[in-house]
């Protein structure tokens, strides 16, 4: 991830050397197929991907084996330089909302300041 613009993964196999691009084109864009300096990422148990693409201001969800990403964390919440992602056992999802100093989470109702709701630290 960091300054090229996508993430890639890399075999665990050490007689591999092969890298694959998971997400991302490696040139900055904010389409459903590109990334802007992507910062962290997770993995849940059905191998979909999760970015927080930073400089887009949105999390990017693929689905396992795709290119195309859907945004979530839509609607009333208004991510800032999101930097970390991840979800919990029941599929919450929780962002590092890196600029508006706040920690936002899903939940039934959709996403919500759940920590530093003021946005200010």
């Amino acid at each position: 991830m960091g300054p090229y613009h996508q993430v890639v993964s890399k075999s665990l196999d050490t007689r591999l050397n092969v890298w694959n691009i998971v997400a991302g084109t490696g040139t900055a864009g904010s389409t459903s197929v590109t990334l802007y300096n992507p910062c962290g990422m997770f993995v849940d148990i059905n191998l979909n991907l999760y970015v927080a693409d930073t400089y887009n201001n949105r999390i990017q969800k693929f689905a396992s084996g795709q290119l195309n990403g859907t945004t979530i964390a839509t609607g009333a919440i208004v991510l800032s330089h999101p930097s970390s992602v991840i979800l919990d056992a029941d599929g919450y999802i929780f962002i590092t909302d890196n600029a508006n100093h706040r920690l936002i989470g899903s939940g039934p109702n959709g996403f919500r300041c759940i920590a530093a709701c003021s946005g200010s630290y």
